[in-house]
């Protein structure tokens, strides 16, 4: 793990020599640099850093990450910081994600390199990959999700053809947290969240898991 971490550390330094910051910025995670092979639950996969998250140098932190933080540390784990991977589909930053679409020449290398990664460190450590946040790849279009022509489509058709070849089974597509959309996204009700915090994601996720390999496999 710590090996698959420092070549992506690296490859963030190598795009980065290419550009000036104040125009192609490529973020590393630098929480990255305190796991522990033993201790992670899951892979939590988000869109791509903001600002707040470019200027620490840290993934998920700004409105939308400790929206995740407290629900995963409430539902999932017992500290997120320990147990969970947080990497992102672009380490391109902006201020938000829409703006990647000025961007696409630059990020399609690096999107397909983030799956790679994710999969050789879903294979390695034997925990499930939570997708978070898919509208900039996806769209639903009645029980399926489908690919749409949005900054995030590299990712998501590199991810489809990992999942074809069963290289990625464990897994679970959910909303963003940001602006409540994982809340919202959720058909549970409270009952259901006080009897198991941890179905709001497990369900959205099975679901939408469904509805993409529907997509992912159709003939």
């Amino acid at each position: 793990m710590k090996e698959l971490i420092k070549e992506f550390k690296a490859k963030c330094n190598e795009w980065q020599e290419s550009y000036d910051k104040d125009n192609v910025h490529f973020v590393y995670n630098t929480d990255l640099d305190i796991l522990v092979k033993e201790d992670i639950k899951y892979i939590l996969v988000a869109d791509n850093p903001g600002n707040i998250e470019a200027l620490n140098e840290r993934y998920l932190i700004g409105p939308a990450g400790l929206a995740a933080r407290v629900y995963f540390e409430r539902a999932m784990v017992s500290n997120f910081k320990k147990e969970v991977i947080v990497l992102n589909k672009t380490p391109i930053h902006t201020s938000i994600t829409n703006k990647l679409e000025n961007l696409k020449e630059q990020s399609i290398e690096s999107q397909e390199y983030m799956v790679n990664l994710i999969v050789e460190l879903a294979l390695l450590l034997n925990v499930p990959i939570i997708i978070s946040g898919y509208s900039n790849g996806l769209i639903k279009r009645k029980d399926k999700l489908v690919f749409n022509n949005k900054s995030l489509r590299p990712f998501f058709m590199k991810f489809a053809d990992e999942v074809r070849e069963k290289n990625i089974t464990n897994y679970y597509i959910i909303s963003h947290f940001s602006r409540n959309m994982f809340y919202h996204a959720s058909a549970n009700d409270i009952a259901l969240y006080e009897e198991n915090p941890s179905s709001l994601l497990l369900n959205q996720g099975v679901k939408n898991r469904e509805m993409f390999e529907i997509t992912c496999f159709k003939s």
